[in-house]
């Protein structure tokens, strides 16, 4: 009753089928394997609770009732997500996962147009910008990419 199935039939991030967990900060329904990388964004107040297998407060119920459904909220962070881009699955690796929930919702890559600055379709190659954790991996820095269906080629400067 929760997930209000006809809104929300699907992940929000990997489109799995029947999602059971609810992450409050982003107002999304994800599948398991999504609940997990959810847990671990380093965001504050980050709060995701199983459908089924946890308490909910009416409170909390009408919070969820009041929010987006995970069709707006992807509209919304997914609006500029290249089409050559691939959306996840639901059986990709789970470091795959991480990187494009961190990519969703904390830095918001795909609300913003320019992140991927040309695609030439005939050749497969890219250009555009990406973040790399530096040498430390502390700190995400900005690094100018060449992407051919062979090779990955970044620069510093």
């Amino acid at each position: 009753i929760l997930t209000c199935s006809a809104n929300n039939p699907n992940c929000a991030d990997c489109n799995a089928d029947n999602p059971l967990w609810y992450n409050f900060h982003q107002g999304v329904f994800v599948c398991t394997q999504c609940s997990g990388v959810h847990r671990g964004l380093p965001s504050r107040g980050v709060r995701v609770k199983s459908v089924d297998l946890d308490n909910w407060t009416q409170e909390e119920v009408l919070e969820v009732a009041s929010k987006e459904d995970n069709k707006s909220v992807n509209e919304r962070l997914e609006m500029f997500l290249p089409a050559y881009y691939p959306k996840q699955g639901d059986m990709t690796p789970q470091d795959i996962r991480k990187e494009f929930i961190t990519h969703k919702y904390v830095k918001e890559t795909f609300c913003t147009h320019g992140a991927f600055l040309k695609y030439a379709p005939s050749t497969g190659r890219m250009e555009g910008v990406l973040e790399k954790k530096g040498k430390d991996k502390s700190v995400w820095k900005l690094r100018h990419f060449v992407l051919t269906p062979l090779t990955i080629e970044y620069f510093i400067e």
